[in-house]
């Protein structure tokens, strides 16, 4: 049986506790302790740990993503849009990407890896592809494989924008759509 408001305890604790540490590194007994549950409300809403981590996964990289679409929507401009995108994607704490990704392919259920696999594509990746290649659409962009892009684009925003109050005089995710932009620039 399950106690009251034991998967939101649950959850609420997974939030707390893993993007303080890997997925390996917090325990079950932490997660109990963290919640106030026991072990059988943990078995009975996600099976196990891995349950619970794919769960919060999938629940924080949902509500990325919603912001990611709806930041990729509200500008004209295409490096305001992706200076926007490199800040959501550096202040974004609640899950480390990188290490939520090495976590999901080291996953014991080949459905957990998949379900990690596919909250990342449809809320972190699809989002930037999309932009990019509206911008390819339109011309302002060189014709490049989405995929590479975002990928670079990702990586320079977690890289250069992480924990940085300026860059050359100015916000870190400032610089790196502008140098992004000029970088892929149709000529």
């Amino acid at each position: 049986m399950s106690d009251a408001g034991g998967r939101e305890k649950l959850l609420a604790a997974a939030r707390n506790l893993f993007p303080r540490s890997s997925y390996a590194e917090v325990g079950v007994a932490q997660l109990l302790e963290e919640a106030g549950v026991k072990a059988p409300t943990l078995y009975y809403h996600f099976g196990d740990k891995e349950g619970l981590f794919v769960a919060h996964v999938e629940q924080e990289l949902g509500s990325l993503g919603a912001h990611l679409r709806l930041l990729a929507q509200t500008h004209n401009s295409l490096q305001a849009a992706l200076a926007d995108l490199a800040s959501a994607l550096a202040e974004f704490t609640a899950v480390n990407l990188e290490g939520a990704l090495e976590a999901g392919r080291k996953m014991r259920k080949p459905s957990h890896q998949e379900r990690i696999q596919e909250s990342y594509v449809r809320n972190v990746f699809e989002p930037i592809a999309s932009l990019l290649q509206s911008a390819m659409d339109r011309g302002e962009m060189k014709r490049e494989p989405a995929g590479r892009l975002v990928v670079l684009f990702q990586s320079g925003a977690l890289q250069l924008c992480s924990g940085r109050s300026d860059l050359a005089g100015r916000a870190p995710s400032d610089w790196w759509a502008e140098t992004f932009v000029r970088a892929f620039a149709a000529r």
